[in-house]
């Protein structure tokens, strides 16, 4: 029998989509950790192949996300006071339609990494 957990929408967009969109790290922390199936270090999070892999799991499992993504505003030319208020409207769009939350199975554990995968890719821009 596979475990499965339930998340808020805006921290299940996050991990799949790799934009911090929910305001609460612990929470995307959190989920990578689960869907991983071992205990990630933030600086795993840094990690292409641990982050596409989580992402991948999600993603494949909620029917709408791979949309979502897709049609994603671009929210980089907005001013800095109006950025949070036009992500929380878009998740809110997207509640009305789905739901505030998504479960998902969380499978197998993924390949562990190495203690000291993803260090290579910190302070450097992505």
């Amino acid at each position: 029998m596979s475990e499965t957990k339930t998340y808020p929408i805006g921290v299940a967009l996050s991990v799949a989509s790799g934009k911090f969109l929910c305001g609460d790290f612990s929470l995307v922390h959190e989920m990578v950790t689960d869907v991983a199936g071992w205990p990630v270090m933030t600086h795993h999070m840094a990690s292409d192949e641990l982050m596409g892999a989580v992402a991948a799991r999600v993603i494949a499992q909620v029917q709408w996300m791979p949309g979502a993504i897709e049609n994603m505003p671009d929210w980089s030319k907005w001013p800095d006071g109006h950025v949070q208020a036009a992500i929380t409207a878009w998740l809110d769009r997207i509640a009305a339609e789905y739901g505030s939350t998504v479960t998902v199975d969380l499978g197998d554990p993924l390949p562990p990494l190495g203690l000291l995968a993803g260090l290579e890719h910190l302070g450097s821009p992505r």
